[in-house]
């Protein structure tokens, strides 16, 4: 007999046959510890992030909200003033009219003369040349303007 022959021989005479064999009771591999850790805090790390960015929409939600009101209160506030400012203008207009000046000349006690003398002025002169200011204001005067656009 060979000895690869004379050990298998050994081996199935020591071999317990499939009834024999008996099973060490509750016998289980240890459970991978880390994993779960890691599988945990993965967990907690995702909740956390949904949490702070539900969080944080809701925040920007608010400040867009604040912002709509302050805008119309703003735009409330414009028009206001807008009106007012109109209605300020029509006073002054009424009030410089030549009627509404004549009635006021008279309520003060002043008479409309006979006769009516004129002053003219003359034309004011052109600017030196040598007037570096005169000039200066003369080259820029456009891009002035044109920055300032067509509001007075």
């Amino acid at each position: 007999m060979s000895a690869s022959a004379a050990r298998r021989a050994v081996r199935t005479a020591t071999a317990p046959s499939a009834t024999e064999r008996v099973r060490p009771p509750h016998l289980r591999s240890a459970p991978d510890l880390g994993r779960r850790r890691r599988l945990r805090a993965a967990l907690v790390a995702g909740v956390t992030v949904a949490v702070a960015s539900l969080f944080l929409m809701v925040a920007c939600s608010v400040l867009i909200a604040q912002g709509q009101f302050e805008r119309a209160r703003l735009v409330e506030r414009q028009e206001a003033a807008q009106r007012r400012y109109e209605g300020l203008r029509l006073d002054v207009a009424e009030r410089s009219s030549p009627d509404a000046i004549v009635s006021a000349a008279t309520r003060l006690g002043m008479i409309v003369p006979d006769q009516v003398d004129y002053v003219e002025a003359s034309v004011a002169a052109s600017p030196d040349p040598s007037d570096r200011t005169a000039t200066t204001l003369d080259e820029s005067w456009g891009e002035v303007k044109a920055s300032l656009g067509s509001e007075p």
